[in-house]
């Protein structure tokens, strides 16, 4: 993946940046929004040599993050972004059918172990669950 360095040498980053320097990194995207803060810091500060203490990392919406930064007089943003055609290609039915096959290969406690999906099947199968239950249990 391509990472941006955008470097404004005057300290105003209300003006044209002085440079910007792009490198290519191994990690994907994905593999970045996974990360702790602390580990996109020092992948981004790291791979451009940059001796400082980056800021907080930003991320917006599954398609942008940042680390803003401040070496003496010289500010800049360090910066990856989700190639803009990752979701376009994929059509409602083939994300359909891969979120269907990644189901098909799940226990029932590891769907359950999804964050809401217990209340909402809970909710859903509640009677059900309780006339099996009185069923099993003979009442």
């Amino acid at each position: 993946m391509i990472i941006k360095n955008i470097v404004y040498e005057d300290g105003e980053s209300t003006h044209e940046p002085t440079k910007i320097e792009t490198l290519e990194i191994e990690e994907t995207f994905n593999e970045l929004w996974n990360m702790e803060d602390e580990e996109i810091e020092d992948i981004f500060i790291n791979v451009f040599g940059i001796d400082c203490d980056p800021g907080e990392v930003v991320a917006e919406e599954d398609s942008e993050i940042s680390v803003d930064y401040q070496a003496g007089n010289t500010i800049g943003h360090v910066l990856a972004k989700r190639d803009e055609n990752y979701f376009k290609h994929i059509t409602t039915d083939e994300f359909d059918e891969e979120l269907t096959d990644m189901l098909s290969k799940m226990t029932a406690s590891e769907l359950l172990s999804v964050p809401g999906i217990y209340e909402i099947l809970a909710e859903h199968f509640n009677n059900d669950v309780i006339d099996r239950i009185n069923e099993r249990e003979g009442r």
